[in-house]
């Protein structure tokens, strides 16, 4: 099985992409805070450490164009999708993973 659900904020608005036969993409990332005491906060805010994941999103289709026409920078939304990962090289020759959530549902809340 290969699902999540997450709740966040748009981190900036998304951007939308035109594909070939009329077929679009809309990506965006989204910040979901993460679970900790308020003093583990404030520690970790006081440190610089970050507070918050920020996973990559990607919508397809009909529900991209809902994300164009409805969603902006700060606007929360619930996600449920796939988790899909792909490897490349960079310029060093060196293997580099990246994980993108493929959205099957966008709830605008």
């Amino acid at each position: 099985m290969n699902t999540v659900q997450l709740i966040g904020r748009l981190t900036s608005d998304p951007i939308v992409t035109e594909l070939e036969s009329d077929y679009v993409v809309a990506k965006f990332n989204i910040a979901i805070d993460k679970v900790m005491s308020t003093e583990k906060r404030e520690k970790m805010m006081e440190e610089g450490k970050s507070v918050a994941n920020f996973p990559r999103v990607q919508a397809w289709g009909k529900q991209a164009r809902l994300v164009e026409e409805y969603l902006t920078k700060g606007k929360m939304v619930g996600i449920t999708g796939e988790l899909q990962t792909d490897v490349y090289e960079n310029s060093e020759g060196e293997a580099r993973y990246t994980t993108i959530v493929n959205a099957n549902l966008i709830k605008f809340l």
